[in-house]
């Protein structure tokens, strides 16, 4: 386990550690959240299973901006099929037009 976790940090991880079975460093919360890649199941996991409020506390933790964060999310619902109805109305204030029932349009 990480040493020092925040309350947001300690939620994203159990959500992962209940469906992967190693445990989540911060530097995959953090490349995760600032590109959307990473291990396909802690980003599927993370921005599919994870509160929008979780995750903006999280970026706000680790200096990740809202434009990046949309993108991130954004590049983990096309290359991992993370699905978050929250995020998605999130990366639409972006620029990001995200359709559950077609393909990604960016």
């Amino acid at each position: 386990m990480m040493e020092s976790r925040s309350a947001a940090q300690a939620v994203a991880c159990s959500a992962i550690e209940n469906v992967r079975p190693c445990e989540v460093t911060r530097g995959e919360l953090i490349t995760a959240l600032s590109s959307g890649t990473g291990d396909p199941t802690l980003v599927r996991t993370l921005f599919g299973d994870v509160s929008l409020l979780t995750i903006l506390q999280l970026a706000i933790e680790f200096g990740i901006s809202d434009p990046d964060l949309a993108r991130a999310y954004a590049r983990a619902r096309r290359s991992c099929g993370a699905r978050n109805p929250e995020l998605d109305e999130f990366a639409a204030e972006f620029g990001y037009e995200l359709d559950f029932g077609g393909p990604l349009r960016l």
